[in-house]
Order: structure tokens, then sequence, then C-alpha cells
């Protein structure tokens, strides 16, 4: 455990220094990158305005090799990017593992005072203990309590057929009687009224 203790701080704090360096280089390289892309541009169109002027084909030529040249390095560029990305997702990585090293041996440091400080026998003692002053507190409770109360069964039927009756619906609305009969009279000039109408 000793040697990881002197490993683990000077990698983190040279963790820092080699992602900040690794950035620095990756900002250069994406620099580097951006000029040669803007020097193939200036190279392809001379190249295009060298053949619509018919230009000799050595000067061609020498055009095409800075072109390739350029295509080349771009590419070297590019490659070192991607290498650069990866090694510093590698270094986080580490700086995670190293972090975890360290919390896994604090972990380690709280578990060992712990037991020391609470070892199986005091809990198991403690258990017995807060079960008697449990048992001590509920008979303190049953001396100190008031009788249950009691309920008389009979009293309680006639509470009950009290509350049946007085919640009886009771019908508050009344109906018109229908007649059975009503006497209509026939009115004198009904003739009349039947022939106009």
């Amino acid at each position: 455990m000793g040697c990881v203790k002197s490993t683990l701080f000077p990698i983190q704090t040279n963790t820092a220094k080699c992602l900040a360096h690794l950035q620095n280089v990756d900002m250069l390289l994406r620099e580097m990158l951006s000029k040669y892309g803007r020097q193939l541009e200036e190279v392809e169109r001379d190249v295009r305005q060298a053949v619509a002027k018919n230009a000799n084909k050595t000067a061609l030529l020498s055009l095409m090799r800075r072109r390739k040249l350029l295509l080349y390095y771009m590419d070297q560029c590019r490659s070192k990017i991607d290498v650069i990305t990866q090694k510093q997702f590698s270094l986080e990585q580490l700086t995670i593992t190293a972090m975890q090293i360290k919390a896994m041996k604090d972990t380690s440091t709280v578990f060992k005072k712990f037991t020391k400080v609470h070892n199986i026998e005091k809990i198991e003692q403690l258990q017995e203990n807060m079960e008697d002053f449990q048992e001590q507190i509920m008979e303190i409770d049953e001396t100190l309590g008031s009788e249950p109360m009691t309920f008389d069964d009979d009293e309680l039927l006639e509470e009950l057929n009290t509350m049946d009756n007085s919640s009886a619906i009771v019908s508050t609305v009344t109906f018109p009687m229908v007649p059975e009969y009503i006497e209509t009279a026939v009115p004198e000039n009904s003739e009349k009224i039947a022939l106009l109408a």
C-alpha cells in the first residue's frame, strides 16, 4: 500500500500538466492543418490557372508535387491529432483510476477504524441494552397508563338503532292528485265554432 501512496500523488499532479501540454500540441496541430488547407486551396487554384493557360509540364508537375506534399502532411497532422486525443482520454482515465484507488484506500481506513471502535461484541451488547430499555419503557407505560376504555354492547346497539331511525329518508315532496273524472260542458256555440274552423 505504501508504493501505491508514493506513486499516486505524482500522477495526480503531473496529469494536469500533461493534459495542458497535450492540449497545446493539439491546438498547434490544428493550426498547422488549417494552414495546410489554405495552402492546398492556393495550389489547386494555381493548377487550374496553369492548365487554363497551357503552362509547361514542369511547372504543372511542381504544383502537383506540392499538392501531394500538402495532402501527406495534412494526413500526418490528422493522425497526430487522433493520437493526442487518445492520450488525453487515457490520462483522464488514469486520473479517475487514481481517484478510485485513493477512495478505496480511504474507505479501507474508515472500515479499520470502525471495526476497532465497534466490534461485534459491543454491537451485541448495545442491542441487548436497547431491548432491556425498551422492555422497561413498556412497563413504565403500563404502570402510568390509564384503564383501558370499555364499551357496553347493549348501549352500542341502542345507539346504532337510534342512528338508523334518524337516518330514515323522509319525503318532503308532494305530488298533485290526478283527477278521476272531469265533467266538461259543451258550449252552445260549438256548432258555430266548428263551422268557422
